[in-house]
């Protein structure tokens, strides 16, 4: 079942950003992909203790598919440290 897949993402830590409210977020580029964009923001991290992301670091990311209101949405329960991996262009 969908629900119980988890599903793994590389990717380069940019550099934090601020939204359209001012929250901050940190701005991730996909590695494993076409190098979109995937902002993670600091109530996400909250679900992973003594999660930090850095800057020019590259990260695999875990989520867990969750229903939340009729969506289908992601929540972020692994961060792991990806070393090794050359700098994005």
């Amino acid at each position: 079942m969908l629900l119980d897949q988890r599903l793994e993402a590389i990717v380069e830590c940019v550099g934090e950003a601020h939204g359209t409210f001012g929250k901050p977020y940190m701005d991730c580029r996909l590695v494993s992909e076409d190098g979109q964009s995937l902002h993670v923001f600091e109530g996400q991290l909250k679900e992973c203790p003594g999660a930090k992301l850095v800057a020019g670091r590259h990260y695999k990311l875990t989520f867990r598919p969750f229903v939340n209101n009729r969506w289908l949405e992601l929540k972020l329960v692994g961060i792991t440290a990806v070393d090794g991996l050359p700098p994005s262009p």
